[in-house]
């Protein structure tokens, strides 16, 4: 995600009454930071939230997946 759309993201839940508001704002504030130690923990969050069955989060990728995992899928 960039920077910009985190902090788009940020303002929307600040000024929301979402359900799970608090949460969503400490998640939106490390992405704000550049901290995705939690990515998986958070994924699972939403997952969670909207019931999933399929796409549970279980580990990251490393820099080098990540890599192929763009160049494969968005170029």
């Amino acid at each position: 995600m960039s920077p910009k759309i985190i902090e788009e993201v940020y303002k929307i839940v600040e000024s929301s009454d979402f359900q799970h508001r608090d949460r969503l704002l400490s998640i939106a504030a490390r992405w704000r930071d550049f901290n995705f130690s939690t990515i998986v923990q958070d994924h699972n969050f939403f997952w969670e939230d909207k019931e999933g069955t399929v796409g549970k989060a279980h580990g990251t990728l490393s820099a080098a997946e990540e890599i192929e995992f763009i160049e494969v899928n968005f170029k």
